[in-house]
């Protein structure tokens, strides 16, 4: 199946699953994606995937540990466990072979800290991006246009609207969008010998983090494996 075809075809699946109805039951149970395995009923999940053609559902995570800086953001500032020498983009696995391709479909941002955060954006890559020099605190204002012109970027997931979570001090998190105007996610392709995307965190706003507080990035793809 041709790269173009097999877009098309898992956008239209995409677009599709997203027009059930929340709690539409599916197969005969309530609320739960289920899938014939052989002639066994399953849940959806990692372990079990939802194979729709070639393509099956997968949650990857990667998280980021803040520097013991406390100093304020003020916005448009790179969010990264360094101080010295070039940040590291965060790898967070969206395929299950190399080189995978399919949809980001869902996102959130977990943090550990104690703050109301602003929006921040989580810059998306196929390969290491651009970050010679760059350390936290570092000015941002999104990528580097060598990383577009050479296809690197692929978007930018936009996190806002951020709730609190339910534990004795309560955390923050928040469901992210995405940068993609023309549907509800964003197309990728994992680069040769690799199963994962790049990530590079921008914070938005005013923020005051913890020393060593930890971002967690979830995304939940659409893939072709």
């Amino acid at each position: 199946m041709s790269t173009l075809k097999f877009r098309i075809g898992l956008l239209v699946v995409l677009l599709a699953l997203a027009s059930i109805p929340a709690g539409a039951d599916i197969s005969g149970v309530g609320g739960v994606l289920m899938w014939l395995s052989g002639t066994t009923t399953v849940p959806a999940s990692n372990s079990n995937p939802l194979p729709v053609g070639s393509a099956s559902i997968y949650n990857g995570s990667g998280s980021v540990a803040h520097s013991a800086v406390t100093t304020a953001y003020t916005g448009n500032q790179l969010w990264a466990n360094n101080t010295a020498g070039n940040a590291a983009a965060t790898q967070v696995t969206v395929t299950g072979t190399n080189a995978g391709q399919g949809f980001v479909t869902h996102a959130m941002e977990a943090v550990t800290g104690t703050n109301l955060p602003p929006t921040s954006y989580l810059d998306l890559y196929s390969a290491a991006p651009t970050t010679t020099g760059l350390v936290d605190y570092s000015a941002d204002l999104g990528p580097y246009l060598a990383d577009i012109t050479s296809g690197l970027y692929i978007g930018t997931l936009t996190c806002a609207g951020w709730q609190k979570t339910n534990d004795a001090t309560a955390k923050y998190f928040s469901e992210c969008s995405t940068s993609n105007a023309a549907a509800p996610a964003l197309d990728f392709q994992a680069t040769a010998g690799q199963t994962y995307l790049q990530v590079i965190e921008r914070i938005g706003g005013a923020y005051t983090p913890l020393s060593g507080e930890t971002h967690t990035y979830l995304i939940s793809t659409i893939r072709n494996n």
